[in-house]
């Protein structure tokens, strides 16, 4: 048994200075090969192809809650998430014309997080680390609204079927598509 310990022993160090000398800085990354099935499906760009909260449109339950019943047209939302070894930068646009006093105006929403994600069983747990909000009305700004501190990590339901990946948190429902 210590012979075996011992071949072990000198094949690691024979790894760890082999790669330490064909790259002259010293680091290296681990392989994605390495990670559980689901870390290595997930690094890469995604895109929200379909955003639900209680079964309506993201974008329409956004509008109303924040708009409060100023009337909207042609509401458009795109969202993406791009995802690292353990940070994620999820970016949200919703755009549109909002009807005012009988004149149209351009609205512009968008939100830019960076999120630390790890698996916790078989879900996901996110922490907003920064991020900010930003509206703008006919091109000028309107409001900019830094993230507030986190309250701790969130718990997301994981799945993926076929192309897609999908993110629960309770009746809000996003499935994403790879788009790199």
């Amino acid at each position: 048994m210590t012979i075996k310990k011992n071949k072990l022993t000198e094949m690691t160090n024979l790894i760890a200075g082999s790669l330490a000398s064909s790259n002259k800085s010293g680091n290296y990354e681990y392989s994605a090969s390495f990670l559980a099935p689901k870390a290595r499906i997930i690094p890469g760009l995604w895109k929200v192809v379909e955003h639900t909260v209680d079964g309506e449109s993201y974008a329409q339950a956004f509008c109303a809650a924040t708009l409060r019943g100023i009337e909207t047209e042609n509401i458009c939302y795109e969202a993406t998430y791009e995802f690292t070894q353990n940070l994620c930068v999820k970016r949200v646009i919703i755009y549109g014309d909002l009807l005012l006093e009988n004149r149209r105006t351009s609205y512009d929403y968008r939100m830019n997080l960076a999120l630390s994600w790890e698996f916790k069983g078989d879900g996901l747990a996110v922490l907003p680390v920064l991020g900010y909000q930003y509206t703008s009305l006919d091109g000028q700004p309107a409001a900019v609204k830094d993230l507030p501190p986190a309250n701790g990590w969130l718990a997301l339901s994981i799945r993926f079927e076929d192309e897609y990946m999908f993110l629960e948190d309770g009746s809000d429902i996003k499935k994403l598509q790879r788009a790199d």
